[in-house]
């Protein structure tokens, strides 16, 4: 008796662990209030039991149904398709009356939420704001901004959770104080063009400004001339103090934001269907578990990186996700940049382009044109000789998987330095190209094909398949040559989602 009850329990034991195993769930948040006539984002997240986006699903399909919630019936229906847990579509404009949203897909349970659609009580304002104007939807109406408007110095935009923000032809802001838009998930913030077809111009922030944005949705802003090599941003960034924190940036007229000496931080935030993340020039950014999918396609005059990075101050990209971008996933130009726990795949050109210095940790790419290409600074820029130290990073499936370049743009001879350590470059059509100073390459507790131009010299390095997985995350085969074989007795290659060194967070709220 004792026997079968211990056995019973057990069982339970077991069934239990496998229901928690995989706890992941979808997750959307959306605004209790939306105006009518009003297409409306929609965005959705994969999270794991603690409410963190779980990148470990690759690419998932959600199929939403809009229905009238007295009658249920069907409006509306679509897809939604997330990459590594994350993804964005669009629901219609409506009328008003009450309505659910159904997400539905095989892998996670059913997931409803109800709105009210309601005609449009709005606040208008323009020019230089003071007293009441300086706070948003305080009264639950929603906000039109029918030219530039200006926060002076010394004074701070509040604007409320769910707050909608209807932007004229043209319109945008001027910041020389700051701005405190702080939605939730159950309540987002939303920015977006008045008529769809007119997009607007641009927030900017002045000199010494401030600015928190936490759940901003953020759409159709950007048209404005190009300062930089892609299109106009969004949100134009100058010696100032940025924090952006579960934003969404989709669909837009231009980039995300465009920076001079600014400080950022980005976290947890979703670009997709823009020109870029951004380009950022001279400042100190952190960009941690931010999505880059989808920037616009490649066009002769333009070049649509995922982020662009100018040096020489602070970078970092941590937990981040690159994918299907019309150009460079990360070009990091003139910046020192530490990538770490990252993945970049379906790349148009280069998964990562290196001018100076970058250090990549726990990394995979693949499926790219070309993996990492390290290069020197061109024409009247400082010619510096670009490093790379890589570590615990899988590069597979590429035309190139290193291109280590020993001249620069204008065909002078450079040194480089390259140091590549308990990692793969497997199934890449040239493993790495030889135009280095194979005297500056260290590589060593890695594993390569044989024959791979002079790169067997070093210790502990093997030429025998790897055994990756068969699916696209890269890991190891139980009975894989190099587990146990890296530096230190660890592993070889790419070691998953999360497994970076730790992480330091600063802002300015």
């Amino acid at each position: 008796m004792r026997k079968s009850w211990s056995i019973w329990m057990i069982v339970c034991l077991l069934f239990a662990w496998a229901q928690s195993a995989d706890a992941a769930q979808l997750r959307f948040g959306y605004p209790a209030r939306v105006p009518a006539g009003r297409a409306i984002p929609l965005p959705i997240e994969i999270v794991d039991d603690a409410g963190q986006v779980d990148r470990n699903y690759w690419s998932r399909t959600v199929a939403w149904e809009l229905r009238q919630a007295d009658s249920e019936v069907v409006v509306d229906s679509g897809q939604v398709v997330l990459t590594n847990g994350r993804g964005c579509g669009l629901l219609p404009p409506l009328a008003p009356g009450a309505y659910s949203i159904h997400l539905a897909s095989p892998d996670f349970a059913e997931l409803v939420n109800h709105f009210e659609v309601v005609p449009g009580d709005y606040q208008t304002v323009s020019g230089v704001l003071s007293g009441a104007d300086l706070h948003w939807g305080a009264d639950a109406r929603w906000i039109r901004v029918t030219g530039e408007i200006e926060i002076p110095a010394e004074s701070e935009l509040v604007i409320e959770p769910g707050t909608f923000v209807l932007m004229e032809d043209a319109a945008g802001w001027v910041v020389r104080g700051g701005v405190k838009a702080m939605g939730t998930p159950a309540a987002p913030i939303v920015v977006d063009a008045l008529e769809q077809s007119m997009p607007w111009a641009q927030i900017y922030h002045m000199s010494n400004s401030r600015g928190a944005y936490r759940n901003f949705w953020i759409r159709g802003g950007g048209d404005v001339p190009k300062i930089f090599h892609a299109a106009g941003s969004a949100f134009y960034l100058v010696n100032s103090d940025i924090v952006f924190d579960q934003c969404v940036f989709f669909e837009l007229a231009g980039k995300g934001m465009d920076g001079n000496y600014a400080r950022v931080q980005v976290l947890d935030t979703l670009f997709q269907q823009c020109a870029s993340a951004g380009e950022l020039r001279r400042g100190t950014c952190h960009f941690r578990g931010c999505h880059f999918l989808d920037t616009w396609p490649a066009s002769h005059d333009a070049d649509y990186d995922g982020l662009y990075l100018v040096g020489p101050a602070e970078q970092r990209v941590t937990s981040c996700v690159f994918a299907r971008c019309s150009d460079d996933g990360l070009d990091t130009f003139t910046s020192s940049v530490l990538v770490r726990d990252t993945v970049f795949y379906d790349i148009a050109d280069k998964a990562l382009s290196i001018n100076t210095g970058v250090t990549l940790i726990n990394c995979l790419v693949f499926r790219n044109r070309l993996g990492v290409v390290q290069k020197g600074s061109k024409g009247e820029l400082p010619r510096k000789n670009p490093t790379l130290a890589a570590m615990h990073c899988t590069i597979a499936g590429c035309d190139i998987g290193y291109d280590l370049r020993n001249q620069n743009y204008d065909g002078m001879e450079i040194e480089t330095v390259e140091e590549i350590i308990n990692s793969i470059i497997w199934d890449c059509t040239q493993p790495i190209v030889n135009s280095y100073r194979a005297q500056n390459l260290y590589i060593r507790n890695s594993a390569f094909p044989a024959g791979t131009y002079k790169m067997t010299e070093g210790p502990g390095n093997i030429q025998s398949d790897p055994l990756l997985t068969p699916d696209e995350t890269f890991r190891l085969e139980p009975d894989s040559p190099c587990v146990g074989a890296g530096l230190g007795g660890q592993d070889m290659g790419w070691l998953g989602f999360g497994r970076g060194v730790g992480d330091s967070v600063w802002g300015v709220y």
